[in-house]
């Protein structure tokens, strides 16, 4: 009698997840003086027990690392970007075992960000070089997700589900654990603000409101799911008091769901209990925003920071000042993507990373749910990096991809439905 085996990529697969547990368990074991990481590291060993495949285990990790681990360091390097490496080490092993053509058509605006930050170090002399590194890993992610195989995506989906929950409960939890989580205090008006483990609640904001969208546009997600994002994530975001992302998700949702009264009654009551009970630091965010002193409001503090990093652009703008220069510079971040990559990368790495961002919305569809997830990043990449940030660019390709492949199924179905229902015509015809 023969004794099954398993493939080759089966074998080495397996090798490498369970090779990673047992890193994992090494790991816990080293820092186990940190508090925290007793919640975190438990919950990628779940995850590598629930989540059985190698590449959808892989998109899981690459997401998980920014969004619940940046905060920590170990051995010198964010815990976060060791998530990120193993996610990326069995991305790429995933895409060496795979069959068929590789799809990069999604990757395309991770791709471009590596480039163009290459190309700004080698033209500037200085950049940060660990960018690289993190967008290819982006990268795998994005070619990983839009591959033909339906059960990597359902893993993917499941990994989504619980990092995202995961850290919306770290939001919602912060203001009980602040030895554990200490809060974020906003630079521009002193207050008190969540993001959880997610660190800067804009992020925060962004990140779980691009899930939301998903969530609100899917037609084959389930109950439990809606009510999961409308339950947890939605509140989170506006605990965040991120006033960019929350009008977009506002926006978008209405977009999404005025064909759907039901969803949006409900979503509108949770919020306005919510806002009811814990609004009072978005009031007082509001409240800042709009203030009459130009020099003190948000409106104003932008301003500022926006025409300092303008200061910075080169007279001959070809390839930018270096990656990540107008924070080493000024002492604070553009607050603008586009602002940040026209003077960061210059104009030849913007339009290379306008081209890749087209060429990944392309990927992910122009139907109703797709333009929002765009429009969702477009409009708060104005006042924050929400188009090449690890977490909300990594929220926004698995979103994407889950979305792309969504609309794919819809047409396949309708398809069916039109060949099946010519035929049903044909075949009246003829019987009569």
């Amino acid at each position: 009698m023969k004794i099954p085996t398993r493939s080759a990529p089966g074998r080495n697969a397996t090798l490498l997840i369970g090779s990673f547990s047992i890193l994992t368990a090494l790991i816990a074991v080293g820092v186990i003086i940190q508090p925290l990481l007793i919640f975190v590291l438990p919950l990628v060993a779940i995850l590598i027990r629930t989540i059985p495949s190698a590449g959808g285990l892989s998109i899981t990790l690459i997401l998980a690392g920014p969004v619940l681990a940046s905060r920590y360091a170990l051995a010198g390097l964010t815990l976060d970007n060791w998530l990120t490496i193993a996610g990326a080490i069995l991305g790429v092993a995933h895409l060496l075992f795979r069959k068929g053509a590789v799809d990069f058509r999604l990757a395309a605006l991770p791709l471009a960000l590596a480039g163009t930050v290459l190309l700004s170090v080698l033209a500037a002399g200085t950049g940060d070089l660990a960018a690289i590194i993190r967008y290819l890993s982006l990268a795998v992610l994005a070619i990983v997700i839009v591959g033909k195989n339906q059960k990597i995506r359902r893993h993917a989906e499941r990994g989504l589900v619980v990092v995202m929950t995961v850290g919306a409960i770290s939001v919602l939890l912060q203001p009980l654990l602040p030895s554990i989580l200490p809060p974020y205090i906003d630079p521009d008006s002193g207050s008190i603000r969540l993001g959880g483990l997610f660190g800067h609640p804009n992020f925060a904001a962004s990140s779980l409101a691009l899930f939301a969208l998903y969530v609100l546009a899917s037609r084959v997600s389930s109950r439990k799911l809606t009510i999961l994002a409308l339950v947890l994530v939605l509140p989170a975001v506006l605990f965040t008091s991120s006033l960019g992302a929350i009008v977009a998700l506002l926006v978008c949702a209405a977009v999404l769901l005025v064909t759907r009264l039901g969803r949006m009654l409900v979503a509108l009551l949770l919020a306005g209990v919510v806002f009811a009970l814990f609004g009072s630091t978005f009031v007082d965010r509001i409240g800042f925003f709009l203030s009459s002193d130009t020099d003190a409001n948000s409106v104003g503090w932008r301003l500022r920071q926006w025409s300092q990093a303008l200061e910075l652009m080169p007279q001959l703008n070809f390839f930018g000042v270096g990656w990540g220069m107008i924070e080493t510079i000024t002492g604070s971040p553009a607050h603008n993507a586009y602002l940040a990559i026209v003077v960061e990368l210059g104009f030849v790495g913007a339009l290379i990373v306008l081209v890749g961002w087209v060429v990944s919305q392309l990927r992910i569809g122009f139907k109703r749910a797709g333009i929002v997830l765009g429009a969702f990043v477009a409009a708060t990449s104005i006042t924050d990096p929400t188009l090449y940030y690890p977490s909300t660019l990594a929220a926004y390709l698995i979103v994407g991809g889950l979305t792309a492949a969504m609309s794919s199924q819809e047409e396949v179905q309708s398809a069916i439905i039109k060949r099946t229902t010519h035929a049903k015509q044909a075949s009246n015809v003829v019987g009569h």
